[in-house]
């Protein structure tokens, strides 16, 4: 087996797709954008090669010699045209098997507009001749680590999702499932799996298990979407990422999250991560 590329590999899912390649003694490197990031990756052992997904010369020479590439976009208003081109390189590269980290719902008619862009990306990876697996993982757990400071502060947790339910899955899984099938191309080229944790939970039930784990008291408040939306421009996000955000966030509380699966278990032979063992693993960010 020849060289494996891994983009995002400074992220949640990328990172642990490159954890777990090097734990098995893959041939693996990892793309980034930032030179003192790719420092710090090569300090852990890693190989690196410098890829600048708005410069098309960047991502073909860091393509070069690579036979399977894990392909995962950056929450970005050009993914969609960034997708094409790494697709491109890609093909040019010879690269003979994509592993994709794409979203729950991704269609190009998905009920949400973050879901249409990743169903984009999806189709153009099909169509495009190159096997091909393609992961659409839940709502990440590691999102609310982002609201620790908030819940702190406030004792409340106002996410916009009303009783909607979302089968939350540790993003840790969704990179282990990612290694495995660059790993394992005659068990699962030409797949598309959705890739939850072990149950859907609305944030009612969040609130309680962060409330357990912290061992302070942390409600949920059915916030207000245009809140939440105010918020997200104070903090200082892009207009065109807050849209994308909120559009998850609409696609969640009617409904459409809250579908389980076992494809953890099935690619890796143990059950996924429960929200209440994230919790308990990080009950000192919440304290």
């Amino acid at each position: 087996m020849g060289k494996i590329l891994v983009t995002g590999a400074t992220g949640n899912v990328g990172g642990a797709a490159l954890r777990a390649l090097l734990d098995k003694g893959a041939d693996v490197a990892a793309a980034v954008h930032d030179p003192a990031k790719a420092e710090a990756l090569r300090k852990a052992g890693a190989e690196t090669r410098l890829m600048d997904l708005a410069d098309p010369d960047s991502v073909a020479k860091a393509l070069e010699g690579v036979e399977r590439l894990f392909f995962l976009l950056p929450l970005h208003q050009e993914m969609r045209r960034w997708g094409a081109e790494l697709l491109r390189c890609a093909r040019e590269a010879g690269v003979s098997l994509i592993v994709r980290s794409s979203g729950m719902g991704a269609d190009l008619s998905a009920h949400y507009q973050l879901g249409k862009l990743h169903g984009g990306v999806d189709a153009e990876i099909e169509a495009s001749g190159v096997p091909h697996v393609i992961l659409r993982p839940c709502t990440f757990m590691q999102n609310y680590l982002h609201l620790a400071p908030l819940l702190k502060e406030t004792g409340v947790l106002p996410v916009p999702e009303g009783k909607g339910r979302s089968s939350f899955v540790d993003a840790r899984d969704v990179g282990a499932c990612a290694a495995e099938a660059l790993l394992r191309p005659d068990d699962f080229a030409g797949t598309v799996t959705v890739v939850t944790g072990p149950e859907a939970l609305d944030n009612y039930q969040v609130a309680q298990i962060l409330s357990g784990a912290s061992g302070r008291e942390i409600a949920y408040r059915e916030g207000d979407i245009e809140e939440m939306g105010m918020f997200l421009e104070g903090a200082g996000l892009p207009e065109w990422n807050v849209h994308m955000i909120l559009s998850v966030h609409r696609y969640a509380r009617n409904g459409y999250t809250s579908f389980v699966t076992k494809a953890v278990e099935h690619m890796l032979g143990r059950p996924a991560t429960s929200f209440a063992d994230f919790a308990q693993e990080h009950a000192a960010v919440w304290k």
